[in-house]
């Protein structure tokens, strides 16, 4: 009887063990409820609801055990946007795993985290958390996993981090860490896996370190770490397989101790402060893998025990002051796929051992002293070569026709080279080729190559899709242009600096995917041709130094993303539309110099961003626009510009030529920190608006050859940054400001064959400015560093330098008619020559400008 008496106690007991799971279900279910309901638009979270039920045990992310009791929370790349102020920790006691990785979660990570005692696996990664990392997750001591990185978690790491026992991955990485304190900060031996990276961690190596002895994994990279490495780390860290120093401070030899790693199979020591060479001994690292020591002052040779590293896929060498051949041992190394050689003294040729490395993929060996030619292997031989890049060596000979079997060649790059011959047009067939570069070499010919069995054909564009970077510039080529327009993938096209000619085809302006368009410096004529159709986004023509004629291109009206605009010396002509004044809301760089152009600058307003304006050697008239103060740009101090930098250069080809300080120079990547304007040789008239000394940016200033008249604005100094200013050749009066003493960067200024008169001002960089040339034509002045001194007891007037006599002025009339005349016959007979004969003129510039440097030397 005793049996059937415990049977209500039995149920009893299940009913009530059954209530407590369903009323623990239901507070799991509000706690998640009240959560979501805190979230933006939580539409993977739509099954969340307890209209049907009060189990989450369904729910999209939810795991529960047995019981039914939630035991996993995983969302990740859930579209979460939101913060764990909601979350009810507590409500989960049985909780062993929350992954929320990859959302838009933010706030502080709350410190009552620490109620789930249970959990083991904690993921918060890849989510915008900020303020300190809380203490509390020390009293996680079930833990194992945690990973915390990529948020912007701020402060020293806590030290009551260390407790967790049981740890085996720890992963703060890609926060703004500092550092703990190390005296109570001990070791987990537990721990396998340690991610410290990218964060503001300092001073020597984290002694805690050496006390995880258990370690498998180690990333310490971009930190500020510095000193020696310990000599011990291979005796207390023996099971260490990756370790990864990079981009940080540490200095001295690369330690012995490190090929006592006998499982070691990464090794990335690169951008540090190490000297000494590559060690020998790097070859008895028998398992490695991985092989970075780039960017460090390493010197000496590449060592050819790397032959031994029969696992060897990837070595980056870069920039590690390499000034040996390459050893052709590393022809050995059969598993290479990657070799990073770049920017070091290396010389001699290409090894023949390398037609042994078939499984090649990325090989980059730019920026050496490397000759020879290039052997045909490098396409035969690697089948699965992605990238090939030799650039700026000293490679000689054809390119070789075999190029065309890398069929799966991304990048190219051959540029900087002395390679000769046409370019082959077996290129054509790599259908994967993305980036092309054979700028800067000696190649000729046509950019049309006949193939071999159809003459009629030029390159297969059509079968180039994914072509985006096209640069063939700095050559020999000649002809006319092919049908690029075929490529509609293009994004960069460059042909600059070659013999091409013809006129530029119009469906030029129909590429859908053109940004950048270099054709400077060929011989290309006629009229830029209108596009009725919709134009490319192109952001930077480069159309200077040709042959072009007509009006202002109305096609580039609706080029809105314009950053870069060079037409200068060609034959346009015509009045500047006004349209250009507010068309282009992007414009950094405009230039329409050596053309002949008419008629009023036109309003600026609307350019507000640019940096660089040059209009000079044109015959514009009227007075300088009074919304030049509009430009913005020019009102910040020029180390403040920026620019959209895009691949750098190789979308935006950030490229300029320009008068600076009496010479032209090509400006590329520091054309960014150019502010200037040049409306020199023009015809202009009136006085200098004074809204010019707001551009306080500037760092040249050029208005010389003109009409102006009135006088220098008083605020000339508040043009700081000044190192050019040049309004020679004017009708300008009065006395020089003396706030130009402020220019304080200024090294060359011409005020000569102007009407000034009065002391020239002195002190601070004046002094420096010694040419007695650069006041020349200025009969008024007086002073340093001219010979005529000013008068003490009566200042120079204006009226001093003028004739008084009635008789005098009808004389000096007639004088200076003759002058007049006979000066415009000379002129005309000589200059009408070079204006119509472009080679002339140009010969004839470049004579003037060396005589007048001898000159300015001399004095």
């Amino acid at each position: 009887m005793k049996p059937l008496c415990s049977i209500p106690l039995f149920l009893f007991l299940l009913f009530s063990l059954t209530s407590t799971n369903r009323a623990a279900r239901s507070i799991e279910a509000e706690a998640l409820v009240q959560w979501k309901a805190t979230l933006y638009q939580p539409s993977s979270l739509s099954s969340w609801s307890t209209i049907n039920g009060t189990s989450p045990c369904t729910w999209y992310g939810v795991q529960c055990d047995s019981t039914g009791n939630t035991v996993r929370i995983s969302l990740p790349n859930s579209n979460l946007n939101g913060t764990l102020n909601a979350l009810n920790f507590s409500s989960f006691p049985n909780l062993v795993s929350l992954n929320l990785n990859n959302n838009s979660l933010q706030g502080s990570i709350p410190s009552n985290i620490s109620t789930l005692t249970k959990l083991t696996s904690l993921d918060l990664g890849l989510n915008y958390f900020e303020n300190s990392v809380p203490h509390q997750i020390g009293m996680l001591t079930e833990l194992v996993d945690l990973r915390l990185c990529h948020n912007y978690l701020v402060g020293p790491v806590p030290h009551q981090l260390s407790r967790l026992k049981k740890i085996q991955q720890f992963d703060i990485g890609a926060n703004l860490l500092t550092n703990p304190d190390y005296s109570i900060f001990s070791g987990m031996p537990a721990l396998k896996y340690l991610s410290l990276y990218q964060n503001a961690l300092a001073g020597f190596f984290p002694p805690f370190i050496l006390n995880c002895t258990n370690l498998v994994y180690l990333d310490l990279s971009e930190n500020e770490f510095n000193g020696l490495l310990p000599d011990n780390l291979s005796t207390y860290l023996p099971q260490l397989k990756y370790l990864n120093l990079t981009q940080n401070s540490f200095t001295g030899t690369v330690p012995v101790s490190l090929k006592n790693f006998k499982n070691l199979t990464d090794l990335r020591l690169g951008t540090n402060n190490f000297f000494g060479g590559i060690p020998q001994w790097i070859g008895s690292i028998a398992r490695l893998e991985i092989l970075e020591l780039y960017n460090n002052s390493l010197g000496g040779p590449i060592p050819s025990v790397l032959w031994k590293l029969k696992l060897l896929k990837r070595i980056d060498l870069m920039l590690a002051d390499l000034n040996s051949t390459i050893p052709p041992e590393l022809g050995r190394c059969a598993n290479l796929e990657y070799l990073m050689l770049l920017g070091n003294q290396l010389t001699g040729g290409f090894p023949k051992s390398f037609v042994n490395l078939t499984k090649m993929g990325e090989f980059v060996i730019a920026d050496n002293l490397l000759c020879g030619e290039i052997p045909s292997f490098v396409f035969t031989n690697w089948p699965d070569l992605i990238s090939f890049q030799v650039e700026n060596n000293s490679f000689t000979g054809k390119i070789p026709s075999e190029i065309g079997l890398a069929k799966k060649l991304h990048v190219l790059s051959l540029s900087g080279n002395n390679l000769t011959g046409e370019i082959p047009f077996e290129i054509g067939n790599l259908s994967s080729l993305y980036a092309l570069d054979v700028s800067m070499n000696l190649l000729s010919g046509p950019i049309f190559v006949p193939f071999r069995h159809d003459r009629s054909c030029s390159w297969n564009f059509s079968f180039m899709p994914a072509m985006q970077y096209l640069f063939l510039s700095d050559n020999f080529l000649n002809g006319n242009i092919p049908s690029f327009c075929k490529i509609n993938s293009l994004i960069v096209l460059d042909l600059s600096r070659n013999q091409l000619s013809g006129e530029l085809p119009k469906c030029l302006w129909e590429m859908k995917n053109l940004k950048t368009l270099g054709l400077e410096s060929n011989n290309f004529s006629g009229n830029i041709p209108i596009s009725r159709g919709r134009m490319p986004p192109l952001q930077s023509i480069h159309l200077a130094n040709n042959s072009l004629t007509g009006e202002f291109p109305y096609a580039l009206k609706k080029c809105s993303d314009l950053t870069i605009l060079d037409l200068g010396i060609n034959y346009f002509s015509g009045e500047i539309p006004e349209w250009v004044g507010y068309s282009f809301p992007s414009l950094k760089i405009f230039s329409l110099r050596w053309n002949s152009f008419n008629g009023k600058i036109p309003p600026l307003n609307g350019l507000k961003k640019l940096q660089l304006l040059d209009f000079s050697h044109n015959n514009l008239t009227g007075r300088i626009p009074l919304s030049v103060g509009n430009l913005t740009s020019m009102t910040v101090l020029h180390n403040n510009i920026g620019f959209e930098t895009y691949f750098d250069f190789i979308i935006h080809y950030e490229s300029m030529s320009i008068m600076w300080k009496g010479y032209e120079f090509s400006y590329k990547e520091n054309i960014l920190f150019v502010s200037g304007i040049d409306f020199s040789s023009n015809s202009l008239t009136q006085e200098l608006p004074r809204e010019l000394t707001s551009l306080i940016g500037l760092l040249f200033l050029n208005l010389s050859g003109n009409h102006l008249s009135g006088q220098i604005p008083e605020k000339i100094g508040d043009l700081r940054q000044l190192e050019f200013l040049d309004l020679s050749n004017n009708e300008i009066s009065g006395m020089i400001p003396t706030s130009i003493g402020n220019l304080g960067f200024l090294s060359v200024l011409n005020l000569s064959y102007n009407n000034l008169y009065g002391e020239i001002p002195t002190g601070n960089q004046m002094q420096t400015l010694d040419n007695p040339l650069n006041y020349a034509g200025n009969e008024g002045l007086c002073g340093f560093p001219l010979a005529k001194a000013c008068s003490v007891d009566e200042p120079p007037t204006q009226d001093q330098s003028l004739p008084d006599d009635n008789e005098e002025k009808i004389d000096n009339i007639l004088f200076y008619g003759f002058i007049v005349f006979g000066f415009a016959f000379g002129f005309w007979s000589f200059f009408g020559v070079l204006f119509f004969n472009k080679k002339w003129r140009w010969n004839y510039f470049y004579f003037i400008d060396s005589m007048q440097q001898k000159i300015s030397e001399k004095f």
